[in-house]
């Protein structure tokens, strides 16, 4: 029994808190289906449209700030990026600086990603 309690960590993964939030009104959320986002691949060759579709959907998260939310917004955005510094997370690169950030992570292997993670804020307008 105390092997299993030790075992099981208690951490919230980015599923998890995309999931506890997508109908909260301070988010707003959708699903993108892959098909919107092949349109004209006539110029890639096979390898590139073989990857292309192996993606099943875009899962877009994202909290717009408002004057009444900024305390929300700074807890909010100090939990995701807490989520993201979990080892599983592996940061492809950083961009921006100041004010406005983007950070982009994957789950897999280099040569096999299984989820890509874009997480983008601008203290002005919000997260996603």
């Amino acid at each position: 029994i105390a092997l299993g309690v030790v075992s099981c960590k208690n951490e919230t993964t980015l599923q998890e808190y995309y999931v506890e939030n997508q109908n909260s009104q301070q988010y707003l959320a959708f699903d993108l289906p892959a098909s919107l986002l092949t349109g004209d691949n006539s110029k890639l060759n096979a390898e590139q449209k073989a990857t292309l579709e192996t993606i099943k959907k875009v899962n877009v998260l994202g909290f717009p700030l408002k004057g009444e939310n900024k305390e929300l917004y700074e807890a909010e955005k100090a939990k995701l990026t807490e989520i993201l510094k979990a080892d599983k997370y592996q940061q492809l690169m950083r961009y921006g600086g100041g004010t406005r950030k983007a950070e982009l992570y994957y789950l897999g292997e280099e040569d096999a990603i299984d989820e890509l993670i874009i997480f983008g804020s601008d203290d002005e307008k919000g997260f996603g």
